[in-house]
């Protein structure tokens, strides 16, 4: 009876080691998606034409961790997964000036659209720019913003409320009282929000 004893206690030791090593490994890939942002563009040259094959290379300012990769048959572009930050953004392609766009700003769940055009010359020869304050998102026909950490230490908010915040965003409406049982989006009802915090539902708190 011992062995049998010892057998059972081994294999429910497995199950709660599994469950446990399950939900490490879930908490891990939760986590993963916090803080990411997404860089996408076209590189076309002076004519308008897409230059595949253009090596592109970004470059966080903050850590110096670099990525590259070369644009497809459509000229086109993409880096998923990219910390939030600044990124400094270099394009090269032989019988080209290499292009170098400066204060790339990424924000969180941002998906942002960089496009570059490059000049006939040599790569030797650099043409710098500064990105544009206002970022394109032709990705997604979505309305977005992001709240940024100096507008939450600065402007007002009555107890604390991180909801009131919401109504920066685009098409918000407060039907009275500014939390959130009472902001809606867009005409909608409010019973269509849906509010999560790092990636978790928040709708019933």
């Amino acid at each position: 009876m011992k062995p049998k004893h010892s057998y059972r206690t081994l294999s429910l030791f497995s199950k709660y080691a599994t469950a446990v090593i399950l939900v490490l490994i879930l908490g891990t890939t939760a986590y993963a998606q916090i803080d990411r942002a997404e860089l996408e563009g076209t590189v076309t040259d002076a004519s308008g034409a897409v230059v595949s094959g253009a090596n592109v290379k970004v470059v966080s300012t903050d850590t110096n961790i670099a990525q590259e990769q070369k644009t497809n048959t459509n000229g086109y572009y993409r880096f998923p997964g990219l910390a939030v930050g600044s990124y400094t953004v270099t394009v090269t392609n032989g019988g080209f000036k290499t292009k170098i766009i400066e204060g790339v700003i990424l924000h969180v769940g941002q998906t942002r659209t960089l496009d570059a055009s490059l000049a006939v010359g040599a790569p030797a020869e650099k043409v710098e720019v500064k990105a544009s304050a206002a970022p394109a998102d032709r990705s997604s026909a979505e309305a977005a913003t992001v709240i940024r950490g100096d507008q939450i230490a600065s402007l007002p908010n009555n107890g604390r409320d991180w909801s009131s915040f919401t109504l920066l965003a685009p098409f918000a409406q407060d039907d009275g009282g500014g939390d959130q049982r009472t902001i809606r989006f867009a005409g909608r009802a409010r019973d269509d929000n849906n509010f999560q915090i790092d990636g978790v539902d928040a709708g019933g708190i």
